[in-house]
């Protein structure tokens, strides 16, 4: 006699591969989305050197009257670093002098402005409209207001470049005696 008894197979069944690929793809998910936090956290840092490096450049050409323009025969009196809240773009410009004096450091002066512009990376914005101030020839770094470097007290604190994006949030920090410092993610201007 003849056994018709079915061997049993070994493998997996449908519901086990299914509670598989469920946990796979859940995992998936929750990578992808910590990946994506991560990279906001990168773009703000890496956005916070550039302007960093690009307040030290202008205050760098005040202490040492470079002519970033290109045209022959302008003098710089000022370079002033600015942006506008809710974009990416970082403004370095001086203002040129011509053939007239400067004005004495901290005066306001009217006059022709001229520079480039950079923008942030990947949608990083600036929180608010800010600017600062770097007299040539000695770099001192003034607010908006026209308020001198060494006049800066508690009351005004230092000139704040703040960037965001998503929940990431990183701030550049002009101080009354022209340092400049990038306070990280999460951390503000003391």
């Amino acid at each position: 006699m003849t056994s018709n008894t079915y061997k049993m197979s070994r493998g997996f069944t449908l519901i086990e591969v299914m509670v598989s690929v469920a946990i796979l793809a859940l995992m998936a998910a929750v990578t992808i989305v910590s990946m994506n936090g991560g990279r906001n956290r990168q773009e703000v840092e890496a956005s916070t050197r550039l302007v960093a490096a690009t307040l030290r450049e202008a205050q760098n050409n005040a202490l040492s009257g470079k002519n970033i323009t290109g045209t022959a025969g302008s003098r710089p009196c000022q370079f002033r670093v600015r942006t506008t809240g809710g974009t990416g773009t970082i403004t370095h410009e001086q203002l040129n002098a011509g053939d007239v004096l400067c004005p004495n450091p901290g005066t306001a002066t009217n006059g022709a402005w001229s520079g480039f512009s950079t923008d942030l990376l990947n949608g990083v914005t600036f929180s608010s409209s800010t600017e600062v101030y770097f007299d040539v020839p000695r770099g001192e770094p003034k607010n908006a207001a026209g308020v001198l470097g060494v006049e800066l007290n508690s009351a005004t604190g230092p000139v704040d470049f703040s960037m965001t994006k998503g929940a990431d949030t990183a701030h550049v920090c002009v101080y009354p005696l022209g340092r400049i410092e990038e306070a990280s993610v999460g951390a503000s201007c003391p």
